[in-house]
């Protein structure tokens, strides 16, 4: 079997409502998996050049579970990028199957 897996990363830059017509619309491509990343602006230094970015884009736990729940209703796959080993223990309550580990 072919996994794809469309890569949303943090292009919704913190909209649900983008992030769920990305999933859709992945969907709708053919895509088996959805793919988003688990960054938390905690962990990053404030002289970041990507703090402001993830300040807006980061998704909250509960916005997490949202999205797997569209990725159900939408017949895909939900799937997140983890950076930070303090993120790995609630990723790992989502129940996921798999989990990418960022460099």
């Amino acid at each position: 079997m072919v996994d794809i897996i469309a890569e949303v990363a943090s292009n919704h830059g913190g909209s649900l409502s983008l992030a769920t017509e990305f999933i859709w619309r992945c969907a709708d491509a053919g895509a088996t998996t959805v793919k988003f990343q688990t960054t938390r602006v905690r962990h990053l230094r404030p002289d970041d050049p990507q703090h402001a970015w993830f300040e807006r884009a980061e998704l909250s736990d509960d916005a997490h579970r949202e999205l797997q729940a569209e990725c159900a209703k939408a017949g895909v796959k939900f799937l997140t990028t983890v950076y930070h080993p303090a993120d790995v223990p609630f990723v790992a309550s989502l129940g996921l199957k798999r989990v990418k580990v960022g460099s």
